[in-house]
């Protein structure tokens, strides 16, 4: 089983009264009751500063007030602390520690299974018996839980072919990645997903990539191209438009190799993002497109259209 931490978190019992020690002992009594079925792999979310990734953290914040994190200090409010990043980093570090410092704790849980923590180290510790050791095979330098989580997927599905490998996550990236790698791994083992949250489907990753095997070589071009951390997302087209211009027939096998032609690559992608938007015929540049689009859109309508629904311009596209 690998566990998004922070997916998690959001799913706990949040007690309305108490200190941190108190949230530290419900998460203990969640892993411990995980580490009585099968092994466990506990992927936390690792802050950098100025990353790519921070800047989308930063974006999404709205709790601004940077709270001093003790175990014996006073649990803020659930907010308070997961719509702050520095809050956050606080919590994961002393989840981290309560877990790894505590030697009864693991040696009463991990007689029959091994627990794997992925903190803000490169390299995570695995807890066997009791006993604590450095797993060189998946460390990492990567700031995203969502690779961590989707490399100790692939990792233990191709160490075991026949073993069934549990994600505990609810995230659309992870779902692309764990496809995207089954598919091009050539894995057999069983790799199902599911959400932290009770009640939720679980999502058969094996049978999803085998299903949809024709558009999963390019998912992660895609899913970048409509917008992720790194990329802006154009208003009105989301992963299902994507996910239906790829049905037609359109390809993205040229963005994201690093030997293509630039000019091709440029090419697919424009005439991609031009179906995406309706625009069919073959098109040179992004802005001509968008200029197409403006001469449809004021032509049904005297209003004039909202910018934010045109596509991007060649420049800002390029």
């Amino acid at each position: 089983m690998v566990v998004d931490v922070s997916a998690l978190l959001w799913t706990l019992e949040w007690p309305s009264q108490g200190t941190v020690d108190t949230f530290i002992s419900v998460f203990k009594v969640w892993v411990n009751a995980r580490l009585l079925e099968a092994d466990v792999h506990l992927c936390f979310d690792r802050y950098f500063e100025y990353s790519t990734k921070s800047s989308t953290r930063s974006a999404r914040a709205n709790a601004n007030r940077v709270h001093q994190l003790e175990r014996k200090n006073p649990l803020p409010a659930r907010n308070a602390v997961f719509k702050n990043s520095a809050n956050k980093k606080q919590l994961n570090t002393l989840l981290c520690d309560a877990i790894l410092s505590d030697d009864n704790f693991l040696q009463h849980t991990t007689q029959n299974h091994q627990l794997v923590v992925t903190g803000e180290n490169d390299m995570p510790t695995q807890v066997s018996k009791g006993r604590k050791s450095p797993r060189l095979d998946l460390a990492s330098t990567h700031e995203e839980a969502d690779i961590l989580i989707t490399q100790q997927a692939i990792h233990l599905a191709k160490e075991d072919p026949e073993s069934h490998v549990r994600v505990v996550c609810d995230d659309t990236d992870v779902f692309a990645l764990l496809a995207y790698y089954y598919l091009s791994e050539k894995l057999q083992s069983s790799l199902t997903m599911q959400s932290p949250i009770m009640g939720r489907s679980c999502i058969d990753v094996k049978e999803a990539a085998r299903k949809h095997s024709a558009i999963v070589p390019e998912l992660l071009a895609l899913h970048a191209l409509t917008g992720c951390d790194s990329v802006a997302a154009t208003y009105g087209i989301g992963k299902t438009k994507a996910i239906a211009v790829a049905r037609k027939g359109y390809t993205l096998d040229q963005l994201g190799k690093p030997l293509a032609n630039i000019v091709e690559v440029t090419e697919q992608a424009t005439a991609f993002m031009g179906a995406c938007y309706g625009i069919t015929t073959p098109t040179s540049s992004m802005t001509k497109i968008r200029q197409k689009l403006w001469a449809q859109k004021t032509g049904k309508s005297t209003a004039a259209p909202k910018l934010c629904s045109l596509p991007p311009t060649t420049e800002a596209f390029e």
